[in-house]
């Protein structure tokens, strides 16, 4: 019986193994490069082992005396679910103390198009915002004030009972103002999808 052909790895398979080789300052194993299902386990045996970084501890330490917010230890632990958690509450501080628009670019001349518009307006309708003058004449301006109505985006109902759930299953507790905004809750969901699938075992060893 001939064995089953194996398939190569992912595009984003090889981006973050060759990311996290590069973060590691070590040689990716040839067999990485060949195999998807040998690939997904390199990546997950890294995301579940490797310990954060000192600059990544002190990054922590930092946002926990301005916030307050402290991360479980399973998330501690890890280096990949702490640079999760880093970027979850950068971004909560982020929107926090920068709640207004606020665009210092200079002149664009390129003109931003009708359906960028249309969309500039119904997102600033749904934050109770004005539409800067700017925002309807620049692309780059409208670009930017797309970029930041999405970011004060909240959460949908969904995705806070999915944050629910898990943090039913893992018996942990997060700061309940991670779930402020939709990118927040979806870097928060990443943490938690990641903390169950090491809590069945997955990453434990390498194939």
């Amino acid at each position: 019986m001939t064995s089953a052909k194996k398939r190569a790895p992912t595009v984003k398979q090889l981006r973050v193994a060759k990311g996290i080789a590069k973060h590691q300052k070590v040689p990716l194993p040839e067999w990485v490069l060949k195999d998807r299902k040998a690939c997904k386990q390199f990546i997950d045996f890294c995301q579940r082992n490797l310990p954060p970084t000192r600059d990544q501890l002190q990054r922590l330490s930092d946002l926990g005396e301005v916030t307050g917010f402290i991360p479980p230890d399973d998330v501690v632990e890890r280096q990949y679910l702490t640079f999760m958690w880093i970027l979850a509450v950068e971004h909560v501080v982020l929107v926090t103390e920068y709640p207004s628009f606020v665009w210092e670019e200079g002149p664009d001349d390129r003109a931003p198009t009708d359906a960028m518009i249309s969309y500039a307006k119904l997102l600033a309708n749904e934050q109770g915002l004005a539409l800067p003058e700017r925002v309807q004449k620049e692309k780059a301006a409208c670009h930017a004030f797309i970029r930041h109505c999405l970011s004060l985006q909240p959460p949908t109902e969904k995705m806070v009972e999915a944050v629910d759930s898990y943090l039913e299953d893992l018996g942990v507790i997060i700061p309940e103002a991670l779930l402020m905004t939709k990118i927040s809750t979806k870097l928060l969901l990443k943490i938690l999808s990641r903390l169950k699938d090491f809590q069945k075992g997955i990453g434990s060893e390498l194939p």
